[in-house]
């Protein structure tokens, strides 16, 4: 495991190997006392090689047969990366090891799981497979699973912690513009990926009830993600998502009572300032 940045601002890691602890809070509770992130995740690799097997056997099948696997076909892929300005291939293989993570059932009992990793007999850490394959894996253990498979494909990518906001539309009265109203933030891990020249956020934990994967282009270089990675104001990049207590999905999105989403990478200072205001 590398860690390419440890700033306040945000923390990032690549290059994670077997056995490798990833935090599941990097902000030392400073500014989220309610979410303590609690033991480390055990990365134990090894126990994913079946479904990263399956993964690559779902890409290539998809691409030797470009009509078949439902809403999420190789044209339908291509066509949704060809609008998100992303390589296909990559969007395909992301779309993959989705397919993967949604199959493991996820139960997204936060009281289980924090109960798992504040347990004392687990301070040394818990395995990335023992909350997997159990269903109390949430953002962090999708994100760092959805890194392994990806750089195990060659494939360039940070596995990152920021906040995530999340919340409904709204038109304003005066300009008609629309705009979010935000109702509620997290601490919150996902990935960036390097493609074509640009950085796409991949949120695989809040894409596993989506047809297509929560992938939004970010516009950044790499060099301009980690200057504002390093850098000392905040940072947001949003973007339309399905809410997933709707069933109307279509290519990940959700045409009936849109929402949007937004991942913010910002300072210690201002998350606790933020803290302070929800209490």
């Amino acid at each position: 495991m590398r860690v390419a940045n440890n700033s306040d601002i945000c923390h990032l890691i690549t290059d994670i190997k077997e056995g490798d602890k990833i935090p599941t809070s990097p902000y030392n509770q400073k500014a989220f006392p309610f979410q303590s992130g609690g033991s480390d995740i055990i990365a134990d690799i090894s126990s994913f090689s079946e479904i990263f097997e399956r993964a690559t056997s779902r890409y290539e099948y998809k691409k030797r047969n470009r009509h078949f696997g439902g809403v999420s076909t190789y044209r339908n892929i291509k066509k949704e990366a060809e609008d998100l300005g992303i390589t296909p291939e990559l969007y395909l293989r992301i779309s993959c090891i989705q397919d993967e993570i949604s199959m493991l059932n996820v139960k997204t009992d936060s009281g289980e799981r924090m109960s798992v990793l504040c347990d004392e007999k687990n301070k040394d850490g818990v395995k990335l497979s023992t909350m997997m394959f159990s269903g109390m894996g949430m953002c962090t253990e999708s994100a760092i699973l959805s890194q392994a498979y990806l750089q195990s494909c060659g494939i360039k990518s940070y596995l990152c912690s920021g906040t995530l906001l999340q919340g409904k539309t709204f038109k304003d009265k005066e300009t008609g513009e629309e705009k979010p109203k935000w109702k509620g933030w997290e601490e919150h891990h996902f990935l960036m990926i390097e493609d074509n020249g640009k950085m796409l956020l991949f949120d695989p934990f809040n894409s596993r009830n989506c047809s297509m994967p929560r992938v939004y282009n970010t516009g950044l270089t790499h060099e301009e993600f980690l200057e504002v990675a390093n850098g000392n104001e905040s940072s947001m990049m949003g973007f339309r998502g399905a809410d997933l207590d709707e069933e109307n999905l279509c290519l990940g999105y959700c045409k009936k009572n849109p929402t949007t989403q937004g991942i913010k990478v910002v300072n210690l200072d201002a998350l606790s300032q933020a803290a302070q205001k929800n209490r």
